[in-house]
């Protein structure tokens, strides 16, 4: 699946977030860590990461901090229910 489309999906299958959920203190730079996935995951690899943490994704350019054009936020929760996010 083309990372397009990938961001797509995620847009289709999960619920879209307010914007202001996503925290400053809940940005995770290194959220490939989070999912136990190598620095150089391959789109598979974060595709199958990402398929049971998602929670909701909201589009970047709403975002009250670190705003992005071109991209979405994606929320997480990792093994122990605790809540992160990063651009996608």
């Amino acid at each position: 699946m083309a990372y397009q489309d990938f961001k797509e999906t995620v847009r289709k299958s999960y619920e879209e977030i307010d914007p202001e959920r996503f925290l400053y203190g809940n940005y995770e730079p290194n959220y490939w860590s989070r999912l136990g996935i190598g620095y150089d995951y391959t789109q598979t690899a974060l595709e199958q990461a990402l398929k049971d943490r998602i929670v909701g994704w909201c589009d970047s350019s709403r975002l009250m901090v670190r705003p992005k054009t071109g991209t979405i936020a994606v929320m997480c929760e990792d093994d122990e229910l605790y809540l992160f996010w990063f651009h996608l």
